[in-house]
């Protein structure tokens, strides 16, 4: 087998599995803020307007992620430039996330 053709299978080997780390990652990061902004709507004793808008952009980043990876895996046939453009969608959001969460 000739090396190119190895580099290849190793890079569709990584990306295809890449998906499964980023949705553990994502997942409960979108469960638990979602769960935390609806309960600052709801309970407004102990949080305010500012944690209820925090927890809601966090969830919603986080939930752009998981999509981004669910949409990224449907495509298998895609070419090196849509992956390049989901990858980097993906980390402006995961970027955003942790700049947020300074």
């Amino acid at each position: 087998m000739p090396p190119a053709a190895m580099t290849t299978d190793i890079g569709r080997v990584f990306l295809s599995k890449t998906w499964i780390f980023q949705a553990i990652l994502a997942g409960p990061t979108f469960i638990v803020l979602g769960m935390c902004a609806m309960i600052a709507v709801w309970d407004t004793t102990y949080w305010s307007i500012y944690d209820f808008v925090t927890f809601t952009f966090t969830s919603i980043m986080a939930a752009g992620i998981i999509f981004l990876v669910l949409v990224q895996r449907q495509l298998t046939t895609a070419g090196k430039l849509w992956t390049f453009r989901f990858e980097v969608a993906k980390s402006a959001l995961a970027t955003a996330l942790w700049i947020w969460l300074m």
